[in-house]
C-alpha cells in the first residue's frame, strides 16, 4: 500500500519537480535529502542559511552541494525591501523595524517570506525550531488561507508492514477546538489525506463515547462537529463520535457501531483535543512501531510543512516527497487505479 503511494508520488515529482526550500541550517539529514532530491530529479532544492557555514558543514559530512541553490538572507539584494514590507505589514501590531530586520535574518522567517513571494513552492521547517516557533513565523509572515478555517497539523502514520496508512489530527496547533474548528480540521485534513495519498478518506471523529454510548458535554462537542461536517456534504465519508477501537478495528466496530459505514476501517482520525492527538501519534510510533511522517500543516496561504527533529535520512526524504504531493500539481489518485 504505502510503497505504491510513494511510487506514484515519485512519478508525479519527476514530471513536475517543485522548488523546495529548506530552512533548517547545517543539518546532515537535510543536506543529504537535498542531494538525493536533486540527483533523482524529484525536486529543485534550495537551502536557506549561511553559505560558508553550509558549505563547510557539507564538506565535512561528505555531501556534494553542486547544483543546489543556497540563499543567505542578509546577502539577498532584496533584503531591505523584505524588511520594509514585513515592518509595514506588522507595525500596527507593535513590530519595530530593527526587530523585522532581525527576524528576517533568521532562515525560518526569511524562508516564509521567500515562499510568500512565490520564490519557492514549498517550505520545509522544524529541525532547528519547535512547532511553536514555526507557527509564529508562518502565521505572521504568510498568514492563514481563510480567517474562518483554523491552521492545524496532522501526521501520516504507516503500519510496520506498510499496508495501513492513517492520518492523525490535530497534533500541533489547537489545544481544545470548538465544534466549528473541529469540523474544519476534519474537512481540511481529509482533503489533504486524499490529495497526498490518493486514497479515499474514511473519517472518524474520536471521543470516549461511541455514537451516544456516553452522555457528556465533551462527547456532545464531537457530535456537533460531525453534524457540521455532514451538513457541508464534503464528498467523503465522515462519522462519529467513535471510540478509537470502534473506528479502526472491524471486529469492535461490528459490536459497537454495527450500522456504521466505516466498519472499523477509518483512515483519517480526528482527535477531540491537542492533548489526545499528540499523545496518540506518539503511542503509535513509540510502542507499536508505526512510521511517522510530518507534521503537515493545513490552513496556511502557502505550503509550509515540518521535518521531525528525531527523524532519519529516509524519514526526511519521504516526508518531503509527501509534502510535494500535497501541492496541487502533484496530487495523486489511487482510489480508482
Amino acid at each position: 500500500m504505502f510503497d505504491k503511494i510513494l511510487n506514484h508520488c515519485r512519478e508525479g515529482c519527476r514530471k513536475k519537480p517543485s522548488r523546495v526550500a529548506f530552512a533548517s541550517g547545517p543539518d546532515g539529514r537535510v543536506l543529504r535529502t537535498a542531494r538525493r532530491l536533486k540527483q533523482a530529479g524529484l525536486a529543485d532544492p534550495i537551502l536557506i542559511g549561511n553559505k560558508s557555514e553550509l558549505r563547510d558543514f557539507a564538506a565535512r559530512a561528505g555531501v556534494n552541494l553542486t547544483g543546489i541553490k543556497i540563499r543567505q538572507p542578509r546577502h539577498d539584494p532584496q533584503f531591505d525591501h523584505r524588511v520594509r514590507a514585513l515592518f509595514d505589514r506588522r507595525k500596527g501590531k507593535g513590530l519595530v523595524r530593527s526587530e523585522a530586520e532581525a527576524l528576517l535574518s533568521d532562515p525560518l522567517w526569511y524562508g516564509c517570506d521567500f515562499l510568500l513571494r512565490d520564490q519557492a513552492d514549498l517550505l520545509m521547517t522544524g529541525t532547528r525550531t519547535a512547532i511553536k516557533g514555526v507557527l509564529q513565523a508562518a502565521l505572521r509572515v504568510i498568514g492563514p488561507q481563510k480567517e474562518d478555517v483554523p491552521v492545524s497539523g496532522f501526521y501520516l502514520l504507516v503500519s510496520p508492514d506498510g499496508e495501513r496508512v492513517l492520518a492523525f489530527a490535530d497534533c500541533c496547533v489547537n489545544p481544545r477546538p470548538e465544534p466549528e474548528q473541529l469540523a474544519a480540521i476534519a474537512v481540511e485534513t481529509s482533503r489533504a489525506f486524499r490529495h497526498m495519498t490518493g486514497l479515499e478518506p474514511k473519517t472518524a471523529l474520536l471521543s470516549f463515547s461511541t455514537l451516544g454510548s456516553a452522555q457528556h458535554d465533551l462527547a456532545e462537542r464531537v457530535q456537533a462537529a460531525v453534524a457540521l461536517v455532514q451538513k457541508q456534504k464534503p464528498g467523503f465519508t465522515v462519522e462519529g463520535e467513535f471510540q478509537f477501537d470502534a473506528a479502526i478495528v472491524p471486529q469492535v466496530a461490528a459490536k459497537k457501531a454495527p450500522h456504521s459505514s466505516l466498519q472499523g476501517e477509518a483512515n483519517v482520525l480526528i482527535f477531540p483535543s491537542l492533548n489526545a492527538a499528540n499523545i496518540g501519534y506518539k503511542i503509535a510510533r513509540d510502542l507499536a512501531g508505526w512510521r511517522t511522517y510530518g507534521p503537515f500543516y493545513t490552513g496556511f496561504r502557502k505550503a509550509v510543512h515540518g521535518l521531525p527533529p528525531a527523524g532519519d535520512d529516509e524519514t526526511f526524504l519521504v516526508t518531503t516527497l509527501l509534502a510535494c504531493c500535497l501541492l496541487e500539481r502533484n496530487g495523486l489518485n489511487l482510489s480508482h487505479s
